[in-house]
């Protein structure tokens, strides 16, 4: 085989099969046979070029992803201890190795990273700078991570850029700690996870939100650690937060949703001295906060964005160990053909379809 098939956002809103050449494979880099990749809601904001971000089409989305090694090189062989054959969990990005954020362990925040699915197009060599297709290229540095034999691909595929996301967002940055109420806004794959993730670090209550919509991801919630679910539409969240927490409102609150809306309601479900997370990206959109009521409260708002290699390895035993079903988030499975409408469905345009989680399974139907 010589050559392989992505589906490549030519300009934003439209998606096609294109054919690229396999990459020759040196001593530092490899080539990954890609079993399954998530369809993020970020790649709906990508898709339609609502996302600033420092690339040009055409690009070949998609970041989440779970596959086999196809080709490795010697020395990563024997520095990782991995062999063509194994499978593995692909973090989403390569940073320089060269920079202070580098250094300190912080690479997702390299100015000079390479972030698959996003920043670079496949225009430039060797092309497959993103999962939406059969191989993906990992070059020098990419954190790349074993995932264990009884670990079904739905769960693999969550692990680095939804359930790392989870761990990092709820546990490290939220701090949330034994007894902690936790409010996540929400309910889609990276909040349910983070639900889960809360309720494994010992939360004594974790409340999601979410809109009438979401009806049937506000259910599923409470097979991932919620407790109680609010919709905001039908009741006031900062009324019902108040009323589950005594009045004291939450320790933690962890908006992914994107909404700007959402995430100037945040600081209000927050108790004094609590902590809001900020994780949804707004496609560019503006929102405001009432800046008062956090000085006086003393509200500490932490930004986040994606995952680090010790939360990956967190969520893998995590996800290997836990009793949460979280391949049951994977509700549409699409080929590539079909890429742009499991995009379309991820972004909400076809509401009557009810997702979860939609993922692409790039040898299906090829």
């Amino acid at each position: 085989m010589t050559h392989e098939i992505s589906a490549v956002v030519e300009t934003p809103g439209k998606i096609s099969l294109q054919e690229f050449p396999l990459p020759e494979i040196g001593d530092e880099d490899g080539l990954l046979h890609v079993d399954m990749v998530g369809v993020c809601s970020s790649d709906y904001k990508y898709f339609h070029g609502k996302v600033a971000h420092r690339w040009s089409y055409p690009i070949i989305m998609g970041h989440e992803m779970v596959g086999r090694l196809a080709k490795v090189g010697k020395n990563v062989q024997k520095r990782l201890g991995v062999k063509e054959g194994d499978r593995l969990v692909v973090e989403a990005q390569v940073g320089c190795n060269q920079c202070w954020y580098c250094h300190t362990g912080n690479r997702r925040l390299c100015r000079d990273a390479m972030v698959y699915g996003s920043v670079r197009s496949c225009a430039e060599p060797p092309h497959l700078w993103g999962a939406y297709g059969q191989y993906v290229y990992l070059p020098p540095g990419v954190g790349i991570h074993k995932a264990p034999d009884g670990l079904t691909d739905e769960s693999a595929v969550l692990i680095t850029a939804v359930l790392a996301n989870g761990v990092r967002w709820a546990r490290d940055l939220g701090g949330i700690s034994v007894g902690d109420a936790v409010v996540v806004q929400g309910p889609g794959p990276q909040g349910l996870c983070a639900c889960a993730v809360a309720k494994h670090t010992g939360a004594g209550q974790v409340i999601v939100t979410g809109l009438a919509r979401d009806v049937k991801r506000l259910e599923a919630a409470k097979r991932f650690g919620a407790d109680h679910a609010i919709d905001v539409e039908a009741a006031d969240p900062v009324e019902e937060v108040a009323k589950l927490t005594g009045g004291r409102m939450a320790d933690v609150v962890v908006d992914v949703t994107g909404s700007p809306a959402a995430a100037s309601l945040a600081p209000k479900l927050a108790r004094r001295l609590g902590t809001v997370v900020l994780a949804g990206l707004t496609g560019g959109q503006k929102g405001s906060l009432e800046l008062d009521p956090l000085v006086w409260g003393e509200i500490r708002i932490q930004g986040a964005y994606s995952h680090t290699s010790d939360a990956v390895r967190g969520a893998l035993d995590f996800a290997a160990n836990s009793p949460y079903p979280f391949e049951e988030m994977v509700t549409h499975r699409f080929p590539l053909a079909e890429a742009e409408r499991a995009v379309r469905i991820t972004g909400g345009e076809f509401p009557e379809e009810e997702q979860v989680k939609t993922v692409l399974q790039p040898w299906l139907d090829l």
